[in-house]
C-alpha cells in the first residue's frame, strides 16, 4: 500500500496523470489531472484499489482527501469521523459522493412526486388528443356538410 509519492508530471491525459519517481513512471488516475502542470513537482496522496482485474492508484492533493476515500471503502462499522471542510473539489472523491440516509429520503420522495405528475400527464394527453378529434370531426363535418350538426 502506498501513502504517498513525490515526484516530477510527466504526462497529463483526461482521466490520469502519470507521475516519475526514480525512474519509474506511476499512472495515476485524478478527478482533475488539469490541475496539475507538467514538469512540476508534486506530492501526490494515493489510494490502492486491488481489483481481480488489475492494481489502479487514484490521487489525491491532500492527505484528508485520501483518507476520506480509504473510510468510504471500510465496512460502517469500522469507519472514523474525517474533517470534511478539509477537501477539495479536484479530487477522485469529494463530499458530494457522500450519501446519508435523508439524500435517500429525499429520493424516495421525489420518486412519489413523479408518479404524481406522470398522471398528471398522461390526462393532459387524452384531454388533447380528444380535443383534437372533436374539432377534426368539425372540420369534416362543415367541409363534407355530413349534417351531424
Amino acid at each position: 500500500m502506498y501513502s504517498y509519492i513525490k515526484g516530477l508530471i510527466v504526462d497529463i491525459q483526461s482521466d490520469h496523470i502519470v507521475l516519475e519517481n526514480n525512474g519509474i513512471g506511476y499512472l495515476i488516475y485524478v478527478s482533475n489531472p488539469y490541475a496539475f502542470s507538467k514538469g512540476k513537482e508534486v506530492v501526490v496522496y494515493l489510494y490502492q484499489q486491488v481489483k481481480e482485474d488489475g492494481i489502479l492508484l487514484y490521487g489525491f492533493n491532500l492527505k484528508e482527501e485520501k483518507d476520506l476515500a480509504s473510510e468510504t471503502k471500510k465496512p460502517k462499522e469500522e469507519k472514523k469521523d474525517i474533517d470534511l471542510d478539509k477537501t477539495n473539489e479536484n479530487t477522485f472523491l469529494t463530499t458530494t459522493n457522500l450519501f446519508t440516509e435523508s439524500d435517500f429520503d429525499d429520493f424516495n420522495d421525489l420518486k412519489e412526486e413523479v408518479a404524481g405528475t406522470k398522471i398528471v400527464i398522461k390526462i393532459l394527453i387524452v384531454i388533447v388528443i380528444l380535443a383534437f378529434i372533436v374539432g377534426l370531426v368539425f372540420v369534416l363535418n362543415k367541409f363534407l356538410n355530413l349534417g351531424w350538426f
